[in-house]
């Protein structure tokens, strides 16, 4: 991973971590095994968020939120970015919408995502969304909590 995608020791250690936190939530489930022991290498890709996609904008319900991002969420926005870009790639036609998105917002519109899923998370709303309004050849982003 390091000569492959120019990642630092640092980040693949957060990387491991993520693997591991979501190995101990699943582990509290009452399966017998974690995800990542239970599932092929070669079908991790058949795993697909409930999000909604919708005039540019992502939609996730609680359950992507728990599953996909409140653990990266909550260590940093790097983290939180690199959770997006691993969502992206499982999502097919979808992918390429966050990949613009995350282009557009920035480090800044990211931290605000953030936050907002951890809003979302402790305060029991439904989910959060984040994308694009269109203003002609302008972008504007938008994003936020229902």
């Amino acid at each position: 991973m390091k000569s492959t995608y120019g990642l630092t020791d640092e980040y693949i250690s957060l990387l491991n971590r993520l693997v591991g936190e979501a190995n101990q939530k699943m582990s509290k489930t009452p399966m017998s095994s974690t995800f990542l022991e239970m599932t092929p290498r070669n079908s991790i890709s058949s795993v697909t968020p409930n999000l909604h996609v919708s005039d540019w904008k992502i939609y996730f319900n609680q359950s992507d939120i728990d599953m996909y991002l409140f653990t990266a969420a909550s260590i940093d926005v790097p983290a939180f970015i690199i959770a997006l870009e691993g969502i992206s790639t499982i999502l097919g036609p979808a992918g390429p919408i966050i990949t613009t998105i995350l282009s557009i917002a920035g480090y800044g519109g990211m931290a605000n995502f953030c936050y907002l899923v951890i809003q979302s998370k402790t305060s029991g709303q439904k989910g959060v969304y984040f994308g694009i309004n269109w203003n002609g050849v302008w972008s504007n982003l938008t994003q936020g909590t229902w």
